[in-house]
């Protein structure tokens, strides 16, 4: 056989091998660290269950997931968790966002993006009730995405719109470890009637390198029954907006699973 067709050939088959590799690689790597915190937040949430559950006066811990198909032609699902009994009075709330890349119907069941949040929280006293310190890490795929804010949160209820059910929680973080910003929002969940309530959050982002920023999610929420809710939800994101391959504006059609 000729030597420098040999070479040819292996040159080529090393090519394709790094394209198709490559890109398992890259999608390995988001499931990877899914997976690492997914389990982090199951941890937390049957610690919070189990090692704790003996204190009746502590709320339960919550795990929720959703599946939800968006108008951009892609799908996410979303994994979160939450617990009150935790030493020290500290609170765990968190989330794992998994994408499919936009406007790409054929493959919008493959999960290749991802967002994490989680918070810690602790009452601050001084006899003001709802009145928290708050940490706060965030992280996405890509480089040098991860940021962690600082600050304070103040949630309080709505007795006019379903008692103790309805609540504002506001949050301010001045500090970010990036250091070139700042973060104020507002959580807020309303009931409506029973079994119908409005829920989400919008962040305003202030940053002194772009533009300050919107990231909001209103939900409107049907309770099927113990186990299911269906929801409907709009999707604001100036982040995405600013970037040439995506689509900040959407709405997105959900289940959510109650365990």
């Amino acid at each position: 056989m000729n030597n420098g067709k040999l070479q040819r050939d292996f040159k080529r088959y090393k090519k394709s091998k790094k394209v198709i590799f490559g890109g398992c690689e890259k999608q390995s790597s988001v499931l990877i660290k899914y997976s690492i915190m997914s389990f982090i937040f199951l941890l937390l949430f049957f610690i919070g269950q189990n090692v704790f559950a003996k204190d009746n006066n502590r709320d339960s811990s919550e795990l929720y997931i959703s599946y939800y198909l968006d108008n951009r032609e892609y799908n996410t699902m979303n994994i979160q968790t939450s617990t009150n009994k935790l030493p020290l009075d500290i609170f765990f709330w968190g989330f794992v966002d998994i994408h499919s890349d936009q406007n790409n119907n054929k493959d919008r069941f493959d999960l290749t993006r991802y967002f994490i949040e989680y918070r810690l929280s602790r009452p601050i006293g001084f006899g003001i009730d709802g009145l928290s310190w708050e940490m706060e890490y965030n992280d996405s795929n890509g480089s040098d995405n991860s940021i962690a804010r600082f600050g304070v949160t103040y949630r309080h209820i709505l007795p006019f719109l379903g008692g103790s059910k309805s609540w504002l929680q506001w949050r301010v973080h001045p500090y970010e470890t990036d250091g070139s910003g700042a973060q104020v929002s507002v959580i807020y969940r309303f009931w409506l009637v029973k079994g119908i309530y409005v829920s989400g959050f919008a962040d305003y982002n202030l940053d002194e390198d772009v533009p300050d920023r919107w990231v909001a999610e209103p939900q409107l929420n049907f309770v099927l029954n113990k186990t299911f809710d269906l929801i409907l939800e709009g999707r604001v994101n100036e982040t995405e907006e600013a970037s040439s391959s995506l689509d900040g504006f959407g709405a997105a059609l959900g289940v959510k699973v109650k365990f």
